[in-house]
């Protein structure tokens, strides 16, 4: 039996940051509670998680377009 032929589209994005940037956030309830106090944008970039947000808006783009 053979399996059937599956087909993928690949994209390359380029994220902001060092290596592991994109991935560091603080606890949901610390962000939260700055984002209270500070507003959205300010902070993001205060405790830095900008990167962070930006990977996450990406990767749910990337699934919602695959309807995956």
């Amino acid at each position: 039996m053979r399996r059937p032929m599956v087909e993928i589209d690949v994209e390359r994005t380029v994220l902001g940051g060092g290596h592991a940037a994109p991935l560091i956030a603080p606890p949901l309830d610390v962000a939260g509670r700055a984002e209270d106090l500070l507003g959205l944008e300010t902070s993001q970039e205060r405790l830095g998680y900008s990167e962070a947000v930006s990977t996450v808006k990406d990767l749910v783009r990337w699934l919602e377009d695959g309807n995956l």
